[in-house]
């Protein structure tokens, strides 16, 4: 049976306050330096005058002090991330950087923040230690992204049905269903009190992946195997970046666009040739490079063997991939990568250094 990958993407948004004042509130990963070729870019590929905001991830937590460190010395410091990304305002100075501390890698699945914010010492200590961070390094402010309780997307290839992972509106087939819709997520927010201007609704522009169990059922909530294979640049099962999934489309792929505008487009690997412009956070932005990209070539057509959940809770290392691994989370297997350059260590079940892990370097 031919097997079909189906993706996802959403657009960047700016949002207004209750006084009419826009935000546009813009990441940028570092780690974007260790990929290959083309879909390499750094701090000196943005455009200062595109955001109000910019955050650069990420800062981390460290374990034993509770306190905000650099966590990629290499690329933030050696070779002046920081320094860059905050010298943006030369050019704008209207725009706001900021240091995200945390992320997903960081802060998901681990214990350390917890403890910090129940810990009255620990949260003085910190605040002291992250006020001087921050000035240290010229940012504007800082961002705390503890992903907690942990779930990023609403849909993703760890279900067996395709669709979108962050649908802006309830669908026809979810009305009178409970189904989690980003419109009525900040609707909730709004209803208990939180004020309009402090609310930033942020909105991915990735691509979420999969594999249809028969080509010819393309459309959402068809039957999936899992998920779709890795992009050139990015290297993650289920994940594309927004200048892949664009490298994609002009080779052949579907697009689909939802007349109703309850979410954003999706694609499937097809005959007829399509492009669709599309306005993009900064970690997955198309940039124009002296490098030409790839031709990109067809999804492969390989199958993984499926693993079954012993332990609630307990990670497994990926024997064939360093950088991937599963967690068991309500007795499914979840699957996870860690951002380029890094390998999973699973004697400390954390994102490592290559050279820490043993066939791995």
């Amino acid at each position: 049976m031919k097997i079909v990958a189906i993706l996802a993407f959403g657009l960047l948004v700016t949002l207004a306050n209750a006084q009419g004042n826009y935000k546009k509130v813009c990441y940028f990963a570092n780690w974007p330096y260790y990929r290959p070729g083309a879909g390499q870019y750094g701090v000196d590929k943005l455009d200062p005058f595109e955001c109000t905001h910019m955050i650069y991830g990420f800062a981390v937590l460290d374990k034993i002090t509770y306190e905000m460190v650099v966590y990629d010395s290499y690329v933030d410091i050696d070779l002046g991330g920081y320094q860059k990304f905050t010298g943006l305002k030369t050019r704008n100075p209207n725009l706001k950087t900021l240091i995200a501390l945390g992320g997903w890698n960081d802060s998901a699945f681990s214990t350390q923040y917890s403890e910090l914010v129940s810990d009255p010492a620990k949260m003085a200590n910190f605040v002291s230690k992250a006020l001087a961070f921050v000035r240290q390094y010229n940012f504007d402010g800082l961002d705390f992204d503890w992903e907690y309780p942990g779930d990023p997307d609403i849909h993703g290839s760890w279900e067996n049905t395709v669709d979108h992972h962050a649908p802006l509106y309830r669908r026809d087939y979810e009305i009178g269903k409970e189904a989690v819709i980003v419109s009525e997520a900040v609707d909730y927010w709004l209803a208990q009190g939180m004020p309009a201007q402090k609310l930033i609704f942020g909105v991915p522009s990735y691509g979420r992946t999969f594999r249809l169990a028969n080509s010819s059922q393309t459309g959402l909530l068809s039957p999936a195997i899992g998920a779709g294979p890795q992009g050139p640049y990015t290297g993650q099962d289920g994940f594309l970046s927004l200048y892949e999934i664009c490298n994609y489309q002009k080779s052949g792929w579907n697009v689909v666009t939802d007349p109703t505008g309850k979410m954003g487009p999706y694609a499937y690997q097809g005959i007829t040739p399509l492009s669709n412009a599309i306005t993009a956070t900064l970690e997955g932005r198309p940039f124009n490079t002296n490098t030409p990209a790839p031709t990109p070539t067809p999804f492969p057509m390989t199958t993984t063997k499926a693993m079954t959940c012993t332990s609630e809770g307990s990670y497994y290392a990926d024997p064939a991939n360093c950088s991937k691994y599963y967690r068991c989370v309500n007795g499914k297997v979840v699957t996870y990568y860690c951002q380029s350059g890094l390998v999973f260590n699973s004697a400390i079940n954390i994102c490592d250094w290559p050279y820490n892990v043993p066939g791995c370097a």
